[in-house]
């Protein structure tokens, strides 16, 4: 075991501050064997089974076929979790044995289930309007205002970031269209600079061949005056 920490913390003599009992030191392994796993870095995403208290219960296809596991990660999120993971890594070919990869994954496929919580909360509860209280005068009257479901905010906030993971993963068409219009522009000024050059250089041996040097140019008019 004594091996094992000294590998895993480095040394408690370079980094003191890592001092670990054996249980803490074993937790750490578990840690790192489930990240280094292909979907470990999605170990946390899935929510935690509350059976038939969970805000998404109504929706919940393992409570409504009494085979949601109480106390467990959520299975119908973790199945989601995996599909998204393969259908994604194939469509938009992502490398994911690169970390900058995994981590834009992740927060697609994070934004993609939170999006999935918030449409769950929106088809139990219906009303997209909620009456928020917005204060409270001192004689105890409260006062509130219509305003949109707070769902609808989270979803907005997770269609942004599911966006922006997409376009830093290159994937979606307006990325590649501007990604091709950028190599055509390129190209296209490439061979502008060609045949302006060209064109330059034309011209550079027109002045060559046609202008006479102004001392051959004397020469001559001396002879003709002679």
């Amino acid at each position: 075991m004594a091996e094992e920490k000294n590998e895993l913390v480095v040394s408690e003599q370079s980094l003191p501050w890592l001092k670990m009992s054996d249980k803490a030191v074993k937790a750490v392994q578990l840690s790192r064997s489930v990240h280094r796993a292909k979907h470990g870095l999605f170990a946390n995403i899935p929510i935690v089974c509350q059976g038939p208290v969970c805000p998404y219960g109504e929706t919940c296809m393992a409570l409504g076929n009494d085979i949601a596991p109480e106390g467990e990660p959520c299975p119908v999120e973790i199945a989601q979790i995996l599909e998204l993971y393969e259908k994604y890594s194939e469509e938009l070919r992502v490398d994911t044995k690169q970390m900058v990869n995994l981590s834009l994954l992740k927060s697609l496929i994070d934004a993609e289930v939170t999006i999935s919580r918030c449409e769950a909360i929106l088809a139990k509860d219906a009303n997209i309007i909620q009456e928020l209280v917005t204060s409270v005068l001192p004689n105890g009257r409260v006062i509130k205002n219509p305003a949109p479901h707070i769902a609808l905010d989270i979803k907005a906030k997770a269609i942004k970031q599911k966006n922006e993971a997409l376009q830093l993963l290159n994937s979606t068409p307006k990325d590649k269209a501007k990604q091709g219009a950028i190599n055509i522009i390129d190209a296209s000024t490439y061979a502008s600079r060609i045949r302006a050059e060209a064109e330059r250089l034309k011209r550079e041996q027109e002045k060559i061949i046609d202008v006479t040097p102004e001392e051959e140019t004397k020469h001559e008019n001396r002879k003709d005056n002679n």
